[in-house]
């Protein structure tokens, strides 16, 4: 099987990058305290506190309240394009170039205006998709709250226990919490996050015919919620590094390029790895089976992008060749 470096360096971005993302969750549910008791007790109404969480969320991808001694979001973001900038060098020695070794002709600089201008775009975007996705969720919960008549005070308590989930994934983890209080634990046991080690307990309260104790149903709830969240960071890092180490392939050829170790013919593939079978990815190989120029982009079903990924966990990855 073909070796592909870029995908390697990405794999070894996700455990960082994940870790962060889990991170800035933890400090954004922190942050959530006083807005959250603001809205139980009436000061705040429902759209000001989906600003100021949204606000707060955005502001811990970044680094806000996470110690000094810890990686945000953004850092594992910039430390990803790296590798995958050094990856896309390395592997420029194996191609038929204008210089003999490009890995130590080239002047590579992540910092140049022109990087620089790039990456914050792909910053902006990344908090933009984050804070979409947690104003979504928050509108859920609040929906759901309503639809089932708890008290505010329940309400405010969902949404900090529920931060960094999608609204599918919020409702999930509150759909199960239902399941396990009306006595439904057959419905509770199709979860596919759900803490396997509990499930004799749960078992055994069907065979009863009895409800879980409160406390159980809590320490149920409470892990179901914690698997959530980390296949949450989990999604998001093996998405975000694929498209932070192709951001730092797409730079690092480019420069190559401007610094004339490339010929301008060069023309970018889309490549799918065994590991993806999307029908995106496919329709977009074909689609593109001619290459890309250096400076154009992928045409693919849901609009033009410079790289992967096209979808959650995808894959894929890009080459060069002679056109």
């Amino acid at each position: 099987m073909a070796r592909y470096k870029v995908l390697e360096q990405a794999d070894k971005s996700v455990p960082q990058l994940s870790d962060a993302i889990e991170e800035s969750f933890r400090q954004a549910q922190k942050r959530v305290l006083p807005l959250t008791a603001d809205y139980e007790s009436g000061y705040v109404s429902e759209l000001v506190l989906i600003d100021r969480i949204s606000a707060g969320v955005a502001d811990a991808i970044v680094g806000g309240g996470i110690k000094s001694d810890r990686t945000s979001v953004w850092e594992a973001i910039l430390i990803a394009a790296q590798r995958g900038a050094d990856a896309a060098i390395s592997d420029l020695d194996g191609v038929q170039v204008e210089k003999a070794s490009v890995g130590t002709s080239m002047n590579f600089d992540l910092l140049n205006p022109d990087t620089i201008k790039f990456l914050q775009i792909y910053k902006f975007e990344l908090i933009q998709n984050i804070s979409n996705t947690t104003r979504e969720a928050i509108r859920q919960i609040m929906l759901d709250g309503v639809r089932n008549g708890e008290a505010p005070s329940v309400i405010a308590r969902n949404i900090r226990l529920h931060i960094g989930l999608t609204a599918q994934q919020a409702q999930a983890v509150l759909n199960y919490k239902r399941a396990l209080e009306k006595g439904q634990g057959s419905i509770a046991l199709q979860n596919a996050l759900r803490d396997q080690r509990f499930d004799s307990t749960v078992a055994a309260a069907i065979n009863a015919g009895k409800p879980l104790p409160k406390e159980k149903i809590q320490k149920l709830v409470g892990a179901y919620l914690r698997k959530s969240l980390k296949y949450r960071a989990e999604t998001i890092a093996r998405s975000e590094s694929i498209r932070a180490s192709t951001i730092g392939q797409n730079i690092a050829w480019r420069q190559a390029r401007d610094q004339n170790l490339l010929p301008t013919t060069m023309r970018r593939y889309w490549v799918i790895t065994k590991h993806d079978t999307c029908e995106l990815c496919k329709d977009t190989r074909s689609g593109n089976k001619d290459g890309v120029g250096m400076d154009e982009a992928f045409q693919t079903p849901i609009g033009p992008t410079d790289g992967p990924p096209l979808h959650p966990r995808c894959r894929c990855t890009l080459v060069i060749k002679h056109a």
